[in-house]
């Protein structure tokens, strides 16, 4: 959208009206339910009208889940649970923008003016795509760059109550999307890493040398250790 600023003046939506544009309901920028909450965008774009594109993933994804799972969970009246899904193929709206993996939305973004689409903050971020600021649980108006910086991502951990104490324990109810916070980000998801617990009775396929699995403990560890997270961090 031409001429909209990063950052606490830049666009805001609610999840109700991200539910509406995303099922094609509003078909431009300049619809009055969104200028309501962006009274200057009128000012900004300059001209009558300004189309909103759509783009979505074609194949199944987790972005897509997550998206789709915090539409109906926080506007179930415009998102129902039967558009709740890795994939959902034909129940996009037919004039959605196709798009294959995470480089295939940020050119249908990119290439394509008026575009709104989803993708996982980092590879957003890194591919300097403006982000929309997102009204959370509490009310507040926040992009996840700003969340991140607030602490606002660990805020969605620490208020979801089904999260294990032990990463022994069972994980399939943990839910981190629209918690509750001043700074939390809605849609926040969990990456997972599955490791066999006993290699004492390794089966055929699960052979591993010694280095092997000496490389594999040490991967693990780093993943608990500041020093590799730092620099994780720094180079990604």
């Amino acid at each position: 959208i031409p001429n909209v600023p990063v950052g606490s003046s830049g666009l805001n939506m609610t999840s109700c009206l991200l539910a509406r544009i995303m099922k094609r309901d509003i078909k431009d920028w300049l619809h009055p339910d969104i200028v309501t909450k962006n009274p200057n965008l009128e000012m900004l774009i300059g001209q009558d009208q300004y189309p909103v594109k759509v783009a979505r993933r074609v194949l199944g994804s987790s972005s897509t889940k997550s998206v789709t799972a915090y539409l109906h969970a926080s506007c179930p009246e415009h998102w129902g649970s039967d558009m709740v899904g890795k994939e959902l193929g034909d129940k996009w709206p037919a004039d959605t923008m196709e798009c294959e993996g995470s480089g295939g939305m940020t050119d249908c973004i990119r290439d394509n003016p008026g575009t709104i689409g989803y993708i996982d903050a980092g590879h957003g971020h890194s591919q300097n795509l403006i982000e929309i600021e997102l009204q959370n649980k509490n009310g507040n108006y926040i992009s996840s760059l700003q969340s991140d910086e607030l602490g606002g991502i660990g805020y969605a951990a620490e208020a979801s109550k089904g999260l294990p104490s032990s990463p022994m324990d069972d994980f399939s109810k943990v839910d981190l999307l629209n918690q509750e916070g001043d700074d939390t980000w809605p849609i926040v998801a969990m990456s997972y890493i599955y490791v066999k617990k006993d290699w004492t009775t390794p089966r055929k396929h699960d052979m591993m040398d010694h280095w092997q699995q000496e490389l594999l403990f040490a991967f693990l560890q780093a993943l608990y250790t500041p020093s590799y997270i730092d620099e994780c961090k720094e180079l990604f």
